[in-house]
């Protein structure tokens, strides 16, 4: 999966500063190892190269970290490059501090984590590779030059002797080396993947819910609200430059002050609910309650269901406070209708049971009128005879 520019933004200051620590640190190493200084520090020339790279990796984090404002879409390649210029100032400073026998072989481990903590793991172990086929070279030029074959640039006949390992130690060291870097790259490079698929699956789930999520520090700072609690609430991402990412970490109230669907008494009451959570004055993990907002017009509305539960530590110890908002406007639409298709259908059955009630003996009165008609139907005047009509007809 593809790591955001923000977290490869943030990851890349954390490698800058890291960077920048572990230069200041091997300068004073090289500058600790010349005590007490019998000659000028800056001499021999080894000595010298050794100083200008770090001085060069020092002030070329800073030139890094101001890179960042202009090549905002080009991290990676920017990331990449980076890498490979300190994988060859690592490499010169180790020809200069004795090839495999240099404590600055290390930092070629280091270099690759930062290769795969960034950018991939293939790009992890391609940097293992070109590392392995670097330190390969310079310690076997040291073996070469150590035998009287040819002198070594900045390097004494007598340094390189006292330094040169034999090819009897070379060959192990470096198959052994190559084995090492490569497993550390590999092993590495897996475990990076694995936990950068879980944090983007976490966060895909917690984007694409059809919940509004909060979820607030124990100091009751917002750590995370995801889109659709912005949408419910009529927050407009962008609309201030705190909102502008998920991670927000502002003030609870200062959040609900910029939702544009809450009035005042909402806010009042929604502030009111965090804070008694925070506070840990309920007893259940859930007591919802419901909050309805209007849209701007004012024309609709909607029904959030907001609930919250505690966020708690192994220890019992709370790390924060999750509050779950939920759109229940259709529930309650669709419970309304039911109730009302269900007094409807009652008032159907009372209407046939009463129809059922005054058809009956209407129909045994007219029965009886009629019966009663026919037997006095020769005894019956015209005005009788009508009114006998009449009851049967109504």
């Amino acid at each position: 999966m593809q790591e955001t520019s923000s977290a490869l933004l943030s990851r890349l200051k954390w490698a800058l500063f890291w960077r920048f620590i572990v230069a200041f640190l091997s300068l004073s190493a090289v500058l600790l190892y010349n005590l007490p200084f019998k000659e000028p520090p800056f001499f021999p020339s080894r000595f010298l190269a050794a100083y200008i790279i770090l001085i060069i990796a020092l002030f070329s984090s800073i030139i890094y970290f101001l890179s960042f404002k202009i090549f905002t879409r080009r991290l990676k390649e920017l990331t990449i490059f980076q890498i490979t210029a300190d994988i060859f100032l690592t490499t010169l400073l180790v020809y200069c501090t004795g090839a495999s026998a240099s404590i600055f072989v290390t930092v070629y481990f280091l270099l690759i984590l930062f290769a795969n903590l960034l950018v991939s793991a293939r790009v992890g172990l391609f940097f293992a590779t070109l590392s392995t086929i670097l330190l390969s070279v310079i310690s076997i030029l040291y073996s070469i030059s150590s035998a009287g074959h040819f002198n070594l640039p900045l390097l004494t006949v007598d340094y390189v002797k006292s330094t040169a390992q034999g090819f009897r130690f070379i060959f192990p060291y470096l198959f052994f080396f190559t084995l090492i870097i490569h497993f550390i790259a590999y092993s590495f490079g897996r475990l990076v993947n694995a936990l950068n698929y879980e944090r983007i699956l976490k966060s895909k789930i917690l984007h694409d819910m059809t919940s509004g999520i909060i979820v607030l520090s124990p100091q009751g700072k917002i750590i995370y609200a995801n889109p659709q609690t912005h949408q419910m609430l009529g927050i407009q991402v962008g609309q201030k430059q705190f909102l502008s990412t998920q991670d927000i970490n502002i003030s609870l109230e200062g959040f609900l002050n910029t939702a544009e669907r809450l009035d005042i008494s909402q806010r009042q009451r929604f502030l009111e609910f965090g804070r008694r959570f925070l506070s840990q004055n309920y007893n259940n993990t859930t007591t919802p309650f419901i909050l309805k907002v209007y849209s701007a017009n004012g024309d609709d509305y909607n029904l959030l269901d907001i609930k919250a539960s505690f966020w708690k530590t192994v220890s019992d110890k709370l790390s924060g406070v999750i509050i779950l908002l939920d759109d229940i406007t259709l529930e309650q639409k669709l419970q309304e209708t039911s109730k009302q298709s269900e007094f409807l259908r009652s008032l159907q059955e009372m209407s046939f049971s009463v129809a059922h009630e005054i058809r009956n003996p209407l129909s045994s009165i007219r029965g009886a009128v009629q019966e009663l008609s026919r037997q006095l139907k020769n005894q019956m005047v015209s005005n009788q005879t009508k009114l006998m009509q009449t009851v049967i007809k109504e």
